[in-house]
């Protein structure tokens, strides 16, 4: 299972310190390159100690690896949304060059 899977899983209940952590992981993730442990104590409120137990809670060690792990999967995702994004453009570039009879007989063939 993803990071980013784990962590939306834990945001399930809205009344606890997992749940408020997630939530500002999720909407904190653009970010990411700013995280430190000390960042994200005081921006949720709750201490070392329940951060720490929530990074052991999705399997790993201690911060610096779920910090890397994390960042690296987000990398991997953003350069996967650049691709996609680069490809659709050209498809579109292309359709918007067609004319109207060529794409009647591309939806109907």
């Amino acid at each position: 299972m993803k990071i980013i899977e784990k962590i939306i899983k834990l945001n399930a209940n809205d009344d606890t310190l997992e749940s408020i952590i997630s939530k500002f992981l999720i909407a904190d993730l653009n970010n990411i390159k700013i995280w430190t442990h000390k960042y994200i104590v005081e921006n949720t409120h709750c201490s070392k100690a329940t951060l720490s137990r929530y990074i052991n809670k999705i399997g790993f060690k201690n911060f610096n690896e779920f910090y890397y792990s994390l960042l690296t999967e987000n990398e991997k995702f953003i350069q996967k949304n650049m691709i996609l994004t680069m490809r659709l453009s050209l498809v579109l570039s292309r359709i918007s060059n067609l004319s109207l009879s060529d794409l009647i007989l591309i939806t109907f063939f």
